[in-house]
C-alpha cells in the first residue's frame, strides 16, 4: 500500500511540473515577439534624469 501511495504522489508531482513547464514555455513564446520583450539599459542621461529629484538644490547644499 505504501509503494502505491508513493508512486501516485510522485506521478501527481510529475504532472504538475510538466504542466508548469509547458505553461512557462508558452508564456515565453507568446512574449518573445512583443516589442518590449527585451528591455534596454538606461542611458547615462536617463539615469541622471531619474536621479535628479533626489539631489538637493545647489543653494541649500552649502
Amino acid at each position: 500500500m505504501r509503494n502505491t501511495l508513493s508512486y501516485a504522489l510522485l506521478t501527481e508531482i510529475g504532472k504538475v511540473l510538466i504542466i508548469l513547464t509547458v505553461l512557462m514555455f508558452l508564456q515565453y513564446v507568446r512574449h518573445e515577439g512583443a516589442p518590449d520583450a527585451s528591455p534596454r539599459a538606461l542611458t547615462q542621461a536617463e539615469t541622471n534624469d531619474t536621479l535628479e529629484p533626489l539631489r538637493p538644490p545647489a543653494d541649500t547644499a552649502r
